[in-house]
């Protein structure tokens, strides 16, 4: 959630100057004054920096509407917060603070306006989250009038930002956008009201590998041999392990890739690797994944070892499984991918 808070901030020497033993307290502390709040559980008030110690602080805040709040402290040590919040319902009003402690013969005042926001809220809808399909969904409550939604790249840099107004709370119709070509590290949504609060959710797209032996073919083909079954049994208890320690915020699938070595032509290590990763994929969804399984084939592209042509290197006779939200990116995924999804 933001805090959207504009508070002020300065030093007491900002506020009236009494008189020379004033000067001297100013000098002990800080104040902040919050003046936009969310409501709930952030409210307005005064936050206290001590500087050097102060002692018997009392401080009164009188309401525009004639109420007055009293509040007290035995002392303020350097280095030591004090905050003082107080309730107020969802509008605009104007307060009048005094605060004085020992060593002071007059108080020190400030005045200010505070803004609490009508309650609003935003939740993802967790059903209508496909990132690879450029698709997420959201329902909002309260008095949002527009919504923005904001994706980011793994360094922060931002891939896409897209904001539509709304005329009504409840579920709306989902955000759909052309997914980037980079990798998302970050989506975030947005709500903001017509005072200029905001409340957002966000989250971060997982990239979970699954632990496996590998599934050995025979020469040139991509039939599994039923000896090779009890790795592939192996992998779906390891998808389901995986899935219960992750939320559900995001539509989750799980990718197969297949590598080969350098033997034989580029062309058909591609087709070869396509064709294992497919009938890896077929099986998985046969015997219990629930996920939608997706499979590519990269051929000889990605090598886990850099050998000569014609190297027949068993470390690069590989399959990759990973749960994710979006295809996966990175070394072991580069190029172009054609991901076949059922």
């Amino acid at each position: 959630m933001n805090r959207p808070s504009a508070s002020l901030f300065f030093l007491i020497s900002f506020m009236i100057v009494a008189s020379p033993a004033v000067a001297a307290v100013q000098d002990d502390f800080e104040v902040e004054v919050i003046d936009r709040a969310l409501g709930g559980d952030d409210q307005p008030g005064l936050v206290f920096h001590g500087i050097r110690q102060i002692r018997n602080i009392r401080l009164t805040v009188a309401v525009d509407d004639g109420r007055k709040m009293e509040f007290s402290r035995p002392e303020l040590n350097g280095g030591e917060t004090w905050k003082v919040n107080w309730r107020q319902i969802p509008g605009r009003v104007t307060y009048r603070a005094d605060f004085i402690a020992e060593g002071m013969s007059e108080s020190i005042s400030v005045e200010f306006t505070a803004i609490v926001a009508n309650p609003f809220d935003i939740s993802v809808n967790e059903s209508e989250i496909d990132l690879d399909a450029g698709k997420i969904g959201f329902s909002t409550s309260g008095q949002v009038r527009k919504v923005q939604l904001l994706l980011f790249a793994p360094d922060d840099s931002e891939l896409l930002a897209i904001e539509r107004p709304l005329m009504f709370e409840g579920v709306q119709k989902p955000f759909e956008f052309q997914p980037p070509s980079g990798e998302i590290g970050l989506v975030k949504l947005v709500a903001m009201d017509d005072k200029g609060f905001s409340r957002n959710v966000s989250f971060t797209p997982y990239s979970v590998p699954v632990p496996h032996d590998e599934v050995n073919f025979e020469f040139g083909k991509a039939e599994i041999r039923a000896s090779e079954e009890r790795k592939l049994h192996a992998v779906v208890e390891g998808t389901e392990k995986a899935l219960s320690t992750l939320g559900k915020q995001i539509r989750f699938k799980l990718f197969v890739a297949g590598y080969t070595d350098t033997v034989g032509s580029h062309e058909s290590n591609f087709e070869l690797s396509r064709k294992r990763a497919a009938a890896i994929a077929s099986w998985l969804k046969a015997h219990g994944v629930r996920l939608p399984v997706c499979s590519h084939g990269f051929g000889e592209t990605v090598l886990a070892v850099e050998t000569p042509d014609n190297t027949p290197e068993e470390k690069n006779r590989r399959t990759i499984f990973v749960i994710s939200g979006q295809a996966p990116h990175g070394k072991d995924f580069q190029g172009e991918a054609d991901w076949s999804c059922h």
